[in-house]
């Protein structure tokens, strides 16, 4: 199970960051967020890999990857409201001044090394206080890292969809359709989301 799932992983990961890199037109900052969340996918596929090795060749790694599995699952959240802002600037903000400079693909990757290193320096603190103050912290670093990765992005989502969805309505009920097929579709989607 772990090896096809390490294969799987592996295999699926590189090819989609293959045809990103390797085909110019692919090379926007949507594709920046994808990247990342494919690199953070990669960080997680360490685990199979190590009961791969310990299995398949009796090489056994006693490392603990509690660090990268925290960091992949913030980054990866994390990343995902960053999709979710661009789209709403996609979506709302078309004739805004900002809307090409946020959609740059330079803006992109300073987003994503931001939220990468705001992820390591986070779980850091986490993991430093868990080691040396387990028991008397144990349960504020739980319910920081829930609100921090859990529920404020979720509310954020909700909050950005919502905006999206009273925009495409109201230039509905202003012009009588929907303003292109794209955000007709969005809409569908939309409704299956809740």
């Amino acid at each position: 199970m772990d090896f096809t799932l390490l294969v799987t992983g592996v295999s699926l990961n590189t090819l989609l960051g293959l045809v990103i890199i390797l085909n110019p037109y692919m090379h926007t900052s949507t594709n920046c967020y994808v990247m990342s969340l494919v690199f953070s996918n990669v960080l997680i596929l360490v685990e199979p890999l190590k009961q791969v090795l310990d299995w398949s060749f009796d090489i056994n790694l006693n490392m603990n990857f509690d660090y990268m599995f925290l960091v992949s699952f913030s980054t990866s959240i994390l990343t995902i409201i960053l999709l979710k802002i661009e789209a709403y600037i996609v979506v709302c903000h078309k004739n805004s001044r900002l809307h090409k400079q946020l959609l740059n693909i330079s803006t992109a990757v300073k987003c994503i090394l931001y939220v990468w290193t705001i992820c390591v320096m986070v779980t850091v603190m986490e993991l430093h206080l868990y080691i040396h103050f387990e028991e008397e912290v144990m349960h504020h670093i739980y319910e920081t890292s829930t609100i921090m990765f859990l529920v404020f992005p979720c509310f954020i989502f909700v909050m950005l969809d919502s905006f999206i969805l009273y925009d495409l309505i109201i230039l509905k009920l202003i012009d009588g359709t929907w303003p292109s097929k794209d955000t007709k579709h969005f809409i569908f989607l939309s409704e299956w989301e809740f």
